[in-house]
């Protein structure tokens, strides 16, 4: 992906100039975006196999306060 944004930053033709500068500001931010959604994921599936393991619990009456 970098590649082609590198190829489109040099087309001479494009209205709107993509400076390298830019591809490598959009590179980061993608990056930094997969990231966050990585570590929020991983929070969700944290969290669902707590629900689980809570459910398991009261089914078998323990954790009953």
């Amino acid at each position: 992906m970098v590649d082609v944004l590198l190829q489109i930053a040099e087309d001479p033709t494009l209205e709107v100039k993509l400076e390298r500068d830019g591809v490598k500001a959009f590179t980061l931010y993608l990056f930094q975006f997969e990231a966050e959604i990585s570590n929020n994921m991983s929070s969700i599936e944290m969290r669902r196999d707590d629900v689980k393991q809570y459910k398991r619990g009261r089914a078998v009456g323990e954790g009953v306060g």
